[in-house]
Formats: C-alpha cells, sequence, structure tokens
C-alpha cells in the first residue's frame, strides 16, 4: 500500500514539474549597452539558478566552440568565435545575466564585425539563428537539472521501497517468532495439564 502510495506521489511530482518547465521559459527582443551603446539582444526569461547557469553558458561555448569565456563580468564575453550556423568568420559574443525572483534573464548579442553588433533589422537570419543557439542551450540546461531532479526523486523513492520491505520482512519473521512462542506455550500449558491431570490420579490411588 505505502508503496503503491509513493508511486501515485512520485508520478503527481514529475507532473507538477512538466507543468512548470513548460511555462519556465520566455523569449524577448531585448536593448542591453555594450561599449556604451544599445545593442540589440535575445532575453531569455527562465526559473534557471544565476551561477548555475552562468557556469553551464561557459562550458557550452568551450565544448561546441572551443572557446573561452571571461567570468566574473557581466556580460561575460566569449571572444573570436566561429559559430558555423551564424558566421564562418571569428565573432564576440556577449551574455548578459540577470538574477530576478525566481529565476535568471539571460541577454545576449554578438559582435558580427568591428562595432557592428547583430539586429533583427541588420542581420536578420544571424539573429534568429543566435536566438535559436541561445534558446535551446536554457532548455537543454533546464532538461538536464529536470532529469537531475527526477533522479533524485527516484532514488528516495527506492531507499523508501527497501527500508519498507526491510521493515516489512522484519514484521513477518517477528510475527512467525511470536506464533511459534504462541504454540510453544500452547504446548506447554497442554504438558501442564496432562501433568496435573496424572498428578490428580495417582492421588485418588
Amino acid at each position: 500500500m505505502k508503496q503503491l502510495l509513493f508511486l501515485i506521489l512520485f508520478t503527481f511530482n514529475i507532473f507538477s514539474s512538466l507543468v512548470v518547465f513548460s511555462q519556465s521559459i520566455t523569449s524577448n527582443d531585448v536593448k542591453v549597452k555594450v561599449d556604451k551603446e544599445e545593442r540589440a539582444a535575445i532575453s531569455i526569461n527562465s526559473e534557471a539558478e544565476i551561477k548555475s547557469l552562468e557556469k553551464a553558458w561557459s562550458d557550452f561555448i568551450k565544448k561546441n566552440y572551443k572557446g573561452k569565456t571571461k567570468s566574473g563580468d557581466n556580460p561575460m564575453v566569449s571572444k573570436a568565435l566561429i559559430i558555423p550556423e551564424i558566421s564562418p568568420n571569428p565573432i564576440n559574443v556577449f551574455a548578459f545575466f540577470n538574477e530576478k525572483k525566481g529565476g535568471c534573464d539571460m541577454m545576449v548579442t554578438a559582435e558580427m564585425e568591428a562595432g557592428k553588433f547583430i539586429s533583427p533589422k541588420d542581420y536578420p537570419n544571424e539573429y534568429n539563428k543566435l536566438k535559436s543557439i541561445s534558446l535551446d542551450f536554457v532548455v537543454n540546461y533546464l532538461k538536464a537539472k529536470f532529469n537531475d531532479l527526477i533522479n533524485e526523486k527516484q532514488k528516495a523513492i527506492n531507499k523508501s521501497v527497501k527500508q519498507e520491505i526491510r521493515m516489512q520482512k522484519e514484521i513477518n519473521n517477528l510475527e512467525r517468532s511470536i506464533s511459534k512462542d504462541n504454540e510453544n506455550i500452547q504446548k506447554l500449558q497442554k504438558r501442564i495439564k496432562q501433568s496435573k491431570a496424572t498428578i490428580v490420579k495417582d492421588n485418588t490411588l
């Protein structure tokens, strides 16, 4: 019964997390300041934890584009990246991370040439590619965190189920022991009764 309850609660938690996950990402076109000028940027609002997302972005740039990201600053700057989906030429990518209640705003822009930044007007295809890359990054990050959460819950449930099974075995063993003791007591009581009967019989002779 308890195992069934655990499974129901586990399913409910997963469903609730899926609902939250599906509603936790939004994307908008915004402006950010780079070199004291306003630049077009992609804003991705999610429930990610800021420090964790910053590290994940640095790892993502290093793994996929062999680039180095200067962390600790806002924005995080990745220089001379070759991103084939956007351009065959090196570009500079700027990622801003702003903490908000319940999550983080990530804003990304790119310098296509010296002083020329990506925008929906001047570089529409490249801008949409950068938006797709950034959005996919956040989605995959949250999916990984979601899977980690599921695994943690599953481990906790498995541990609880194992404990319940172990306790049930102990209870069964105790019940068998009590049952055996009761049988022995009944046998002893029978023997005592028989002994009393024999003593009474001998006394009447």
